[in-house]
């Protein structure tokens, strides 16, 4: 199908070519015309009585009717087709995205070993002991392992029938039995007592002091180093020590205690290795 341009282009075409054939036309007839009217001009001019002026008005009102050339109304109809913009459309396509999956290589397992501990314990002989079938003879001083002023040993007497000897309400006379050595007589007053106090003391390092300032009497006398030391105490009289290369009295360790049977706590005097450190103590009168 021709384009819109194309069909305007032939409309005008035609409309001239019509108009060109219109004008051959026109230019044709005006002569025909007269060739045709010239031998009855000529023949009414030879016999006519009428003169030249009328004959001139005559041809004047001949009329000769041209039938009407229509022209087409050159129209050209161009019809534009509706251009359409589409709407501005995009579409982006995201391709899926997919992570690989992490596979981390399998790690080696450990094993711990078992704890195990073997300990070969040799076999323990103890040899047999016996007493010497003769008499053991027995030489100066006898002393027991580990016992020693620092760390007395505990003894209890007891009667001849197995009982605890006790010491209230008078005096005890100790008399040795059948057979052993020679011990002798052994009198033991019994302490009576009616009242006890308490009361606690520090000192500084190398200084000896007093349990107390006044005159307080007693019959028997409990001392305690204090459990927070963290060095010895020095129990003594008025020539205690603490010092170790020239150490007099008795050394208590932290919870270590000691009994006395003084008449009055005055006499008692401490020192100690590190300042600030004492003893507590407890008196029985």
């Amino acid at each position: 199908m021709p384009s819109p341009l194309q069909q305007a282009k032939d409309a005008l075409d035609r409309v001239i070519a019509e108009k060109k054939r219109n004008e051959e036309i026109m230019k044709g007839l005006g002569p025909a015309i007269i060739d045709t009217l010239r031998p009855i001009l000529e023949e009414v001019s030879n016999n006519s009585r009428l003169n030249k002026e009328e004959l001139t008005n005559a041809i004047g009102n001949i009329q000769i009717n041209v039938p009407k050339a229509d022209v087409p109304q050159a129209q050209v109809d161009v019809k534009i087709p509706e251009i359409k913009v589409p709407a501005p459309q995009v579409t982006v396509t995201v391709p899926d995205f997919k992570v690989p999956e992490i596979k981390l290589p399998p790690f080696p397992k450990i094993t711990v070993p078992r704890p195990q501990v073997t300990v070969n314990v040799p076999p323990i002989k103890i040899p047999d002991l016996r007493w010497p079938e003769e008499e053991m003879s027995i030489r100066g001083w006898v002393s027991l392992m580990g016992v020693s002023l620092n760390n007395p040993l505990p003894v209890q007497l007891r009667d001849a029938e197995g009982k605890p000897l006790s010491f209230l309400g008078g005096s005890t006379t100790i008399n040795q039995g059948t057979g052993g050595p020679r011990m002798g007589k052994v009198t033991v007053n019994q302490l009576d007592i009616h009242s006890v106090g308490d009361g606690t003391q520090t000192t500084t390092a190398g200084v000896a002091k007093t349990l107390t300032t006044a005159s307080t009497p007693c019959k028997r006398m409990h001392i305690m180093a204090r459990t927070q030391n963290t060095d010895y105490v020095v129990v003594g009289t008025d020539t205690v020590v603490a010092a170790q290369e020239t150490r007099r009295g008795i050394p208590l360790s932290a919870g270590q205690a000691i009994t006395l049977q003084i008449d009055d706590v005055r006499k008692i005097l401490i020192d100690s290795v590190v300042s600030g450190e004492g003893v507590t103590y407890l008196y029985e009168n």
